[in-house]
């Protein structure tokens, strides 16, 4: 017995997946060096809590704001970390699905057919972008916005990957 969804919910019988990726993890490194600093000041905060403890109800009170803003700090580093490891970009040999997901609040999927790109651009602007190697996939919809994928790593394979399934998809050329 086969599972209902393959390689993900909502895939199609027909639908196989080619690659699949998640944003550069460029995205995740103000996160990665913060969490440390935050959680140093948070402990050292929390020594000091205790050492200041009988002083002024004044000190205490700013002491206990602090530590509640450095606890939602640290909150907030780790679900933008979760946060990346939730968000995918899966290209199919039918279409293009982008499923932007968080631990609490947001849970959205994009999905676009290929048939309805008309063009597809690799934007790799700035020294970073290049010695990083992540950019910019732009897919330019019949009757729509364009969407942008940002921070998109080895922009250079996906794109090709696009187009190569944009191409055996186009109708053979009659003459």
């Amino acid at each position: 017995m086969t599972s209902p969804h393959k390689n993900f919910r909502g895939q199609l019988d027909e639908e196989l997946v080619l690659c699949y990726f998640r944003r550069h993890w460029i995205q995740i490194l103000p996160g990665l060096l913060l969490l440390p600093f935050c959680f140093a000041v948070f402990i050292a905060a929390v020594i000091f809590h205790k050492a200041l403890l009988g002083q002024t109800e004044l000190v205490n009170l700013f002491i206990t704001l602090g530590l509640v803003v450095f606890t939602q700090v640290i909150h907030y580093l780790f679900l933008s970390i979760f946060r990346y490891y939730l968000s995918t970009v899966i290209i199919t040999n039918l279409r293009v699905i982008i499923l932007d997901k968080s631990v609490f609040f947001r849970d959205s999927s994009v999905t676009v057919d290929l048939t309805k790109i008309q063009d597809i651009k690799k934007i790799q602007t700035g020294f970073f972008h290049y010695l990083f190697k992540f950019g910019t996939i732009k897919l330019d919809l019949s009757g729509g916005d364009p969407i942008e994928i940002n921070l998109a790593p080895q922009p250079d394979f996906y794109f090709k990957k696009m187009n190569e399934v944009k191409k055996s998809l186009a109708p053979a050329n009659r003459n």
